[in-house]
């Protein structure tokens, strides 16, 4: 009905245009073209592609904000702006941009060319920043737009698959309009992330040059609300792929909801019952190659409830014996991706992530061929793992990795924490092996962590020789760096290497509660933090206000700089010093600092991100805060 609804409003735009004899925006100019203010925006895609036709919806959206002229599609004859694929463009989703006189030419080797090509030129020629929505950074408005005859073309991009991870995302999950509920044995995640805000997350990652997206934790393919999220992210061009803990797509939540709705209950246990863990595998690979087809990026391996290894559900394996049986596990899983997925070779990964690290460091782990090794980082020191250093790169396979720039728990999670000059040289690392093949990023409920996100993707597309100042200098204007620089520096790691992080607080206050007795959890915070270097961070995050001159900031990134760097500061401040304050065994001063940290954060929830903690479920510090008053009293 929307389709039709669209297309009824396409046809009558034009018919008006044609009634009414409506100026168009676009004109010849002495070197170039014009688009100005007044008039009608043409466009036209030149090739069938329903991912080329929403990237030209936002397209269109974005002529609106910048010159407020009005977009339409219209035949390719009429157009000013025309988007098609074009074989004579070479290499992977590479494209051309052509401004002539009378046209802007938008050409892409393939869809997905296509689609990068009409964002680059957004970005380019109209100004609109990739991560607009999530910055809260509207393009600057212009009277009229010159632009002169030329061509741009799209480097090769270094890494083959590269993206987003949307994970521990209780913020997501909570705002806005809910995509459906989810049925899950969980704490977190009981809804399907809002549609619109899914589509925004697409959009942004599509602008920055990525293609892969992971579109939540523990995706279930057989929920309709869940494979709506899959669908959205197919049709718009983006590989999609499974988190780690859902090899085939497939949660133990997962397997225990197929079960059950066929009226059986049933534990996940491939060494007990390996034909009903088959069965499921086979069922939700189907119903994801139907969904995504050949965007679709399988995941295999094994790992056990929730996120832990696979020995800890299931006695009959041991920590000696998993690698053989991840192994087997693997190899039955490739051969129903390749009964499933008729590509020659089905793009497949494993990632090697805590356990799986030591597995593949022993040699213990044995993949099918072609299948691409994902090594990840330990998310506390943000530092490769032991495989990454000792597993020989072997022909059959490729290799790739996985990043955090969120980190459930130890790691940063309600406040950025990764700093972009530590991300680029774990890219250096990682180029010099020739790990090239898959990159893709943790960034939890992406508004907290958009730096790490931009960083990562562009770096991932242009590689690690391009200076990390320039991609900087992509996301924000030079006048922020000096907040950027003192925020960054202003983190500290702990007694056992791990940089400290809003997460590390929220495990120190539970440290602390989880005693029983006071003394014990302060004895078990004495042992990893260090209260005079907490406090002395908390100092220099506070001291991030005054580490450049706001006014020299542009003014429509004032906002964006309080808000990530400033306000930020202050919050993850007040939560060092409730880490600080435990401590010593200071219940009181917790409480206190504590609520100030509630209070800068609810400065970071106004405008259009109201309400964006009302899912904070993982942290849960309003929960805290009462338990420590209940102590207290």
């Amino acid at each position: 009905m929307d389709r039709l609804l669209q297309s009824v409003r396409h046809v009558a735009t034009i018919l008006v245009v044609a009634m009414f004899g409506l100026t168009s925006a676009f004109g010849a100019a002495a070197s170039g073209g014009t688009f100005s203010r007044s008039g009608v925006v043409k466009l036209a895609a030149g090739s069938e592609g329903s991912a080329i036709d929403r990237a030209l919806v936002d397209l269109a959206a974005d002529f609106e904000r910048v010159l407020g002229a009005r977009a339409i599609r219209v035949s390719p004859a009429q157009a000013d702006v025309i988007v098609r694929i074009d074989p004579q463009v070479e290499g992977p989703e590479r494209w051309r941009i052509t401004i002539a006189a009378d046209r802007v030419t938008i050409a892409g080797s393939d869809l997905l060319g296509a689609v990068h090509g009409v964002y680059a030129f957004s970005e380019r020629a109209l100004g609109v920043d990739p991560l607009w929505f999530w910055k809260s950074v509207e393009p600057e408005a212009k009277e009229r737009l010159v632009l002169e005859t030329q061509t741009w073309e799209s480097p090769p991009a270094k890494f083959r698959y590269r993206g987003w991870f949307i994970n521990d995302e209780d913020l997501l999950t909570e705002f806005g309009q809910s995509g459906g509920p989810r049925h899950i044995d969980y704490p977190f995640y009981a809804q399907v992330i809002d549609y619109a805000m899914a589509e925004r997350i697409y959009e942004a990652l599509l602008r920055l040059g990525g293609n892969l997206i992971i579109p939540a934790s523990f995706v279930d393919i057989l929920n309709p609300a869940e494979a709506e999220l899959v669908r959205r992210a197919a049709a718009r061009g983006l590989y999609v792929s499974q988190h780690h803990v859902e090899p085939m797509g497939v949660s133990h939540f997962g397997f225990e909801n197929y079960w059950r709705a066929r009226g059986e209950e049933k534990k996940f246990g491939y060494s007990t019952d390996p034909e009903s863990v088959r069965t499921v595998w086979r069922a939700h690979a189907q119903r994801w190659y139907e969904i995504a087809g050949d965007r679709v990026i399988w995941q295999l391996g094994m790992r056990g409830r929730g996120d832990r290894p696979i020995w800890i559900d299931d006695k009959n394996i041991t920590r000696a014996t998993g690698g053989d049986f991840i192994s087997r596990a693997m190899a039955d899983q490739a051969d129903i991706v390749r009964s499933v997925d008729p590509r020659p070779n089905p793009p497949m990964t494993s990632t090697l992530f805590l356990e799986g690290a030591d597995l593949m460091a022993s040699g213990e782990l044995k993949f099918p061929a072609g299948l691409t090794v994902v090594f990840a980082d330990h998310g506390p020191s943000q530092e490769m793992q032991s495989d990454f250093h000792k597993a020989p790169r072997l022909p059959e396979y490729r290799y790739g990795f996985y990043y955090h720039a969120a980190f459930w728990r130890r790691g940063p999670h309600l406040a950025p924490g990764i700093d972009p000059e530590r991300m680029h040289r774990v890219f250096r690392e990682l180029e010099a092996r020739g790990d090239t093949e898959y990159a893709i990023v943790n960034v939890s409920n992406v508004r907290e962590h958009v730096l790490g996100a931009h960083v990562f993707v562009r770096t991932a597309l242009h590689g690690a020789a391009r200076p990390l100042q320039a991609t900087l200098a992509e996301f924000a204007p030079l006048a922020t760096d000096a907040f950027r620089r003192a925020y960054f520096a202003a983190l500290v790691q702990d007694k056992e290497g791990a940089w400290v992080q809003d997460g590390d607080c929220v495990e120190a206050v539970e440290l602390f509660l989880a005693a029983s007795e006071r003394k014990a959890g302060v004895e078990r915070l004495q042992r990893r933090f260090d209260p005079a270097l907490l406090e002395r961070a908390a100092a220099a995050l506070e001291a991030v206000a005054s580490a450049g001159d706001l006014a020299t900031v542009p003014e429509r990134w004032r906002d964006w700089t309080r808000y990530h760097y400033i306000i930020q500061g202050r919050h993850l401040a007040a939560l060092h010093r409730v880490a600080a304050s435990l401590t010593r065994n200071d219940v009181p001063m917790a409480i206190k600092h504590l609520e100030r940290a509630l209070a800068e954060r609810a400065a970071l929830a106004t405008g259009p991100w109201e309400g964006w903690y009302v899912g904070d479920k993982k942290a849960n510090w309003p929960d805290k805060l009462a338990r420590l008053k209940a102590l207290h009293l």
